[in-house]
């Protein structure tokens, strides 16, 4: 635990790195200025946390409607939970099946296809929409108003599906991996996803919404093929020959 008032290593180290850059500005105009020697803050903070298919199903068997198409809309997208729950119905063509969201974290708007899974949760969402006499304009709402937190009820389902420590930002992480995992290529994974990292890649390199459109197809196929997988091998497990399950008064005897 960080003492009290203490900053994160991340925290100092940007601070270093600004006040470095800062202290250098005189030697880009051509004047003679010492600059210390600045120390070296290594941060290992970086998650590795990722959920199988059938964790996540058995985490949204635990959640009530809308949070549990919340989840169910960043496993597909991979979208942050400030993006999720700032959709809004004037971002979604239903009729062209695309999401745009206009000004994500990486400030640029990111086209979404909807397929598969994705058209199931707008749909159910378009049914839930109207709210008394009034629509409600956000995707996502309780009794027509924006939802501000997800924190408690996703904890609570986490518990409640063995799943203690799951950070919600964990479904992003895994999006990614499957998506990898599926043949997906990285360039369109960072597309679908809104990273903005390798300059030179993303100048040279344009991912069509049909390129999304097949990268969510493939990434559903794999998923769907690792649970029938879990599924065989629970079965055939059951069936050995020569195995016999004992009976109750068998097992107490």
């Amino acid at each position: 635990m960080k003492p009290r008032g203490a900053y994160a290593k991340a925290t100092v180290r940007q601070w270093l790195a600004l006040l470095r850059a800062a202290m250098r500005l005189p030697l880009k105009r051509g004047l003679p200025v010492k600059v210390p020697a600045f120390p070296t803050i290594e941060v290992k903070n970086a998650r590795k946390g990722f959920l199988e298919p059938e964790q996540f199903q058995a985490l949204v068997a635990g959640l009530e409607q809308p949070w549990a198409d919340i989840a169910r809309f960043a496993y597909e997208t991979m979208w942050r939970l400030s993006e999720v729950l700032g959709l809004t119905w004037d971002m979604v063509d239903r009729r062209r099946g695309v999401i745009t969201l206009p000004d994500s974290k990486s400030g640029e708007p990111r086209v979404i296809p909807t397929v598969g899974e994705l058209v199931e949760v707008l749909e159910r969402r378009w049914a839930a929409r109207a709210v008394g006499m009034t629509l409600s304009p956000y995707v996502f709402h309780r009794r027509g108003r924006p939802i501000q937190s997800f924190r408690k009820r996703w904890d609570s389902a986490c518990k409640a599906g063995g799943l203690e420590g799951v950070l919600f930002h964990d479904l992003r992480r895994t999006g990614a991996r499957d998506s990898r995992n599926a043949g997906v290529a990285e360039g369109v994974i960072m597309k679908r996803a809104g990273w903005k990292t390798r300059h030179v890649f993303e100048r040279y390199n344009i991912v069509s919404v049909d390129d999304q459109r097949e990268a969510a197809l493939q990434t559903q196929a794999y998923r769907a093929a690792q649970l029938a997988r879990g599924a065989a091998v629970t079965q055939i497990g059951d069936n050995r020959p020569g195995v016999r399950r004992q009976s109750t008064r068998e097992h107490a005897i």
